[in-house]
């Protein structure tokens, strides 16, 4: 299952994401492969995601998590969309493993162009670094509720990135207090510490 920041893992390790010190995280990831099976997925997505579902079924996770940048897939994941529909055969056919917790997350704001040159253009101009930007930011928000209403509806829980990270006043740029520590370092990827500030914020939530 594709995971859309492959820093999530090390910073799992670190224990910001687990629950044990002497717990394991396992990623399985595959560039620009959702972790379904969509009408124009390659043959070597179907055959990535199908490898991923047996190791899943072997190692029978306590928490499974499925990250993707969703809206670069499509842009209608209503439950009656030919997209939503293959999110909801997929989530089913985890479920039938009788996995204890499946967590879908949603897409994360997109920058344009990127982040790291808008926050330098905006401190050349200003002098500082805003916390929050709307002007240059995608929040997806139509996708966002389309996919809750689809996860939810297949009885798997969803997590929305858009409503951690961003308000009226845009979305966040940076972690709160560190200017430098930006949360992308293109227009969606999450940096090491844009990651470990999402799954904090997360687990302070009880949400993971």
């Amino acid at each position: 299952m594709e995971l859309h920041n492959c820093s999530i893992k090390p910073i799992a390790r670190s224990g910001c994401f687990l629950t044990s010190p002497n717990s394991d995280v396992a990623q399985q990831a595959r560039s620009s492969c959702p972790p379904l099976q969509l009408p124009s997925a390659t043959e070597n997505c179907g055959l990535s995601n199908e490898r991923v579902f047996n190791a899943v079924a072997k190692t029978h996770p306590k928490k499974l998590i499925l990250f993707a940048y969703w809206p670069f897939y499509a842009d209608n994941w209503s439950d009656d969309s030919p997209q939503g529909r293959a999110l909801s055969d997929q989530l089913n056919r985890l479920a039938s493993l009788n996995l204890k917790d499946i967590v879908v997350i949603g897409p994360a704001p997109l920058w344009r162009p990127n982040l790291p040159i808008m926050m330098y253009n905006a401190w050349t101009t200003t002098g500082a670094v805003p916390l929050y930007d709307l002007t240059h930011v995608i929040r997806s928000i139509d996708v966002d509720r389309q996919l809750r209403q689809s996860v939810e509806k297949a009885g798997a829980r969803y997590i929305s990135l858009i409503e951690l990270l961003c308000n009226d006043t845009g979305c966040l740029t940076h972690v709160p207090g560190s200017p430098g520590l930006l949360l992308s370092y293109d227009g969606g990827h999450l940096t090491t510490s844009g990651a470990k500030f999402v799954v904090q914020s997360l687990r302070s939530r009880g949400l993971l």
